[in-house]
């Protein structure tokens, strides 16, 4: 075969290729210059010199390999699109060999041409392959932790199908697999559940796509073992669209649930204790997280934190199927009990001790396990089973670990229909707006009336309910901001009366109404009708509150005179240096003890000195004056008055709660 003869061949072949490059703008789209084009022209013209002239050894076939990496990893180029120009150049080779070849020639380049094809194919699969292991390292999947069983087993596999015969395929059957088995838990079926009517058809479509995978995984190993890498490639294309549809399918089922996690959570349990009995719940609080925030709330949080990992660390670790929620300062779990009888107080003593160890006893003595079996609760909706929860949180246990007997589980139904049964009156007070606005004198020295506390009343047939009770089920349903919306409504109606009575009005919302624009919006109205009527409105927060929003409550304070009051201070100094500087712009002006301080004030030194202390405090600060509540004796009186600080008083000792009318009555016009 004479050298001219070839080089003339190659010339033609390549120019009847020329007109089908062109159209390929997947491949065109590489070239940016003469000389891009030039070097490709070369690099065809040597391979095809080669696959006529030789026979590929082992270094061509590297090269070749190093060649179809590049091309999918540099150039980004489609193997459909490359094969389409090398099934020309073959199809023109071989239609034209036996012009120059004879047949020991012919078999040698058709092996060539093969061979080719193999390497530049193996060099392409494995550079799709370790692209995406990439993306799948850099978060190309989503945030489920599911989908983290199959992250780690393509991991595996992409070692195995880097080297099929040195290593053993990872879990190629979908109903071996970690997330097959993770399908069967009452994780997956809560998630699911999320979903409503849509999960039966979601699961289907996760079961579907999960085998897909595998069955496409196998065809993947299939054809590695024959060397098949265009085969091979084909199918891992589709292995990889049947993960991408499963793992959307995952975060659709996890956005649903996610939507409303506790509600979700809540309702699955009821409908699951309807279909099965061997079902433990553990509800776990921390005393010192049902009340108000205070500086402690993250040790406290982290403590809750710790435990939750310890249980569940625990559960894991003995192949315990269970479902858990922290939900601010409570842990839920569920487990399941399987054929071999498990410890139920195991884990919880294992955390327990754990948290002993790590923060010591002190600190995780708050920590309560309540422990019942589901199949002894009476049969109720979601509704009904949280409030049960909240009766059970609220509710005193001496011991780290305390069982709950059907007896007691049965007194806090009893309790929650008695108070649903209220809730259902509050709400149509709401509705209907027939709440009442009473105030408490706060008073100097004298006895003269400063300021009043606006306080929310409830009647039924000319009954008041006490505050307590209704105001206990408005926090637990979520009607706060309702509540707070009423009150400035309320108030902004009795507001005419109250000139002449009091310079001031005190009046307290809750912490998660500051976060809501339309009632930021109602506070400023209010403001602008105490200015009208020579009032100044004082808005009582807690100091978390004031901390988390002080910028709203200087722009209130600034722009629209709004005055703010430290209530329950005293229970924990998180910020001084921010409490002195909205202090020192008078945006926070007062201070009100927590009650809790006053009470045995007067036969208790030590809480005395305690007082004391915490009202030199607030006078460094510029919260003046303290306002001392519960104030119900001529004893607590006589000894906040050996205080130096300047107070305020309000208390039984002064005044009862009074209607506006009992209050106009007393304190028109500054009677004592």
């Amino acid at each position: 075969m004479k050298t001219e003869q070839i080089e003339l061949f190659i010339e033609a072949l390549l120019d009847s290729l020329e007109n089908e490059i062109i159209q390929q703008p997947s491949m065109t789209h590489v070239i940016h210059s003469l000389e891009e084009l030039h070097a490709l022209y070369n690099e065809e013209t040597y391979w095809l010199k080669q696959i006529i002239t030789h026979h590929l050894d082992e270094h061509d076939l590297q090269e070749l390999k190093q060649i179809g990496t590049a091309l999918k990893q540099t150039y980004q180029l489609n193997l459909s699109d490359i094969f389409k120009v090398i099934d020309l150049a073959q199809d023109y080779l071989f239609n034209n060999l036996d012009q120059f070849a004879e047949k020991d020639e012919k078999e040698r380049i058709y092996a060539n041409v093969k061979a080719l094809k193999s390497a530049l194919t193996q060099g392409f699969f494995e550079a799709t392959l370790n692209e995406f292991i990439h993306h799948l390292e850099n978060g190309f999947i989503g945030p489920s932790r599911v989908m983290s069983m199959h992250k780690n087993w393509l991991l595996q596999l992409q070692t195995h199908f880097l080297n099929t015969a040195a290593s053993c395929i990872p879990e190629i059957e979908h109903n071996q697999c970690a997330f097959a088995k993770w399908l069967e838990s009452m994780e997956a079926k809560l998630i699911l559940y999320a979903s409503g009517e849509k999960s039966f058809d979601l699961h289907g479509n996760i079961l579907l796509a999960h085998r897909n995978v595998h069955e496409q995984a196998k065809y993947v190993n299939n054809y590695l073992k024959q060397n098949s890498y265009f085969e091979a490639l084909t199918h891992f294309e589709a292995m990889i669209r049947e993960f991408l549809m499963l793992d959307k399918y995952i975060n659709e089922a996890h956005f649903n649930y996610l939507s409303d996690p506790y509600r979700h959570f809540i309702d699955f349990v009821v409908s699951e204790t309807r279909r099965q009995k061997r079902l433990d719940y553990y509800f776990v609080i921390h005393f010192g997280l049902l009340h108000q925030s205070d500086i402690y709330y993250k040790r406290k949080k982290e403590i809750l934190d710790s435990f939750a990992t310890f249980f569940q660390e625990k559960l894991k670790e003995d192949a315990v199927d269970f479902i858990s929620l922290q939900q601010n300062e409570s842990l839920h779990v569920v487990i399941r009990e399987g054929a071999v009888k498990y410890d139920r107080l195991e884990p919880a003593k294992h955390a327990l001790k754990k948290l002993r160890k790590n923060f010591g006893k002190i600190l995780a003595e708050p920590i309560r396990v309540k422990l019942f079996e589901l199949h002894e609760m009476p049969i109720c909706d979601g509704r009904h089973f949280d409030s049960i929860l909240q009766k059970m949180a609220r509710d005193q246990c001496h011991k780290a670990i305390c069982t709950i007997d059907a007896k007691k589980i049965q007194r806090y139904r009893d309790e929650v229909i008695k108070d649903l049964e209220l809730l259902e009156i509050v709400q149509a007070h709401l509705d209907q707006k027939k709440f009442e606005m009473h105030y408490q004198p706060i008073v100097d020295d004298l006895g003269k009336c400063q300021t009043v506390e606006a306080l929310i009343r409830m009647s039924v047939n000319d009954r008041i309910i006490p505050a307590e009770q209704f105001l206990t089920l408005v926090e637990n349903h979520r009607l706060t901001l309702e509540i707070d919306q009423l009150v400035f409504e309320l108030l902004k109606q009795d507001i005419p009366r109250l000139k002449g009575i009091t310079p001031m009005i005190n009046v307290n919302i809750y912490p998660q109404s500051l976060g809501q624009l339309s009632f930021i919006q109602q506070i400023i109205e209010l403001g602008l009708i105490c200015h009208q009527n020579h009032l100044k409105l004082m808005v009582e927060i807690t100091e978390h509150e004031a901390l988390m929003h002080d910028q709203v409550l200087q722009e209130l304070h600034e722009k629209h005179h709004i005055l703010f009051a430290i209530d329950d201070f005293g229970t924990g100094y998180s910020n001084l240096a921010k409490l002195a500087e909205l202090a020192g712009n008078h945006t926070v002006q007062q201070a009100k003890l927590d009650g809790s301080l006053i009470e045995g004030i007067q036969t208790d030194e030590a809480k005395l000195r305690v007082v004391r202390f915490i009202t030199d405090m607030a006078a460094h600060l510029g919260l003046q004056p303290v306002i001392a509540e519960f104030v119900d004796s001529k004893e607590k009186l006589n000894a906040l008055k050996k205080l130096p600080s300047q107070i305020l008083y309000q208390g039984y000792f002064f005044s009862h709660v009074l209607t506006l009318d009992q209050l106009q009555e007393r304190f028109a016009a500054g009677k004592p």
